[in-house]
């Protein structure tokens, strides 16, 4: 696998998706669109994916922001969870337990809190 320092997840032609906290936007594929809110200090951002219901999921204070991947996207390879920052001295901090917690509904699992920024 080549990874590269230059780009964010979803901001090149290669495969990889973002909820970016700069902007709110949702990277793609080289393509971006309007998502959820800006992140802020202090804020908890959590991520779900899951490949029964083939969707990746993102969450922002405990409240859904929405599906960033659907069904037609998502393949079955690989996928590696990353953290990029943009500002030298920016941080993330990794909650201790639970690392993912779902439950069930019926638009599939609902996803919960993974580190706080």
């Amino acid at each position: 696998m080549s990874v590269t320092t230059s780009t964010y997840p979803g901001h090149s032609a290669d495969k990889g998706v973002s909820y970016y906290g700069h902007n709110g936007h949702r990277y793609l594929a080289n393509t971006n669109a309007a998502f959820g809110a800006p992140f802020k200090k202090g804020d908890v951002v959590g991520t779900l994916l899951t490949m029964e219901h083939k969707i990746v999921t993102y969450c922002l204070n405990g409240k859904r922001v929405g599906t960033a991947i659907g069904v037609d996207q998502l393949t079955e390879v690989l996928y590696y969870p990353c953290v990029s920052l943009h500002t030298l001295g920016h941080a993330v901090v990794s909650l201790e337990a639970p690392v993912a917690t779902t439950r069930s509904n019926s638009s599939g699992p609902t996803p919960c809190v993974i580190g706080r920024l």
